[in-house]
């Protein structure tokens, strides 16, 4: 929509976006990292051998990595299971019923929660 000389007009109260975006951005951020507890300690997860359990308490990466993964099901709160890990190869992961291929790299950047 242009206005006189090529200007935007300027916006009504009534076209204000709503605030769905915004509260998008923070559930994001919410699921970036957990508060950690006592006697668990974190480890990134292409640290685990094969058969560890963990649970995801934060994803160490930008916006894409994160909404990919979260696309794949992997969420910070998620039980993880390592079913296969070969350095310097890739990680085969159990997550809620499937298994994931994850590079070593990206590995590195979920950090999870183990029991001591």
């Amino acid at each position: 929509m242009v206005g006189v000389r090529g200007v935007m007009p300027k916006r009504e109260s009534s076209d204000r976006p709503d605030t769905e975006p915004l509260a998008r951005q923070e559930s994001m951020l919410l699921t970036a990292f957990r508060v950690p507890v006592p006697g668990r300690r974190r480890i990134p997860l292409g640290l685990l051998s094969e058969s560890e359990e963990g649970e995801v308490v934060e994803l160490r990466g930008g916006r894409g990595m994160r909404r990919r993964l979260l696309d794949m099901g992997l969420s910070v709160g998620a039980p993880v299971k390592v079913l296969v890990s070969n350095p310097p190869g890739p990680v085969l992961v159990g997550v809620r019923g499937t298994r994931l291929a994850l590079g070593r790299g990206l590995a590195m950047k979920i950090l999870v929660e183990i029991g001591e």
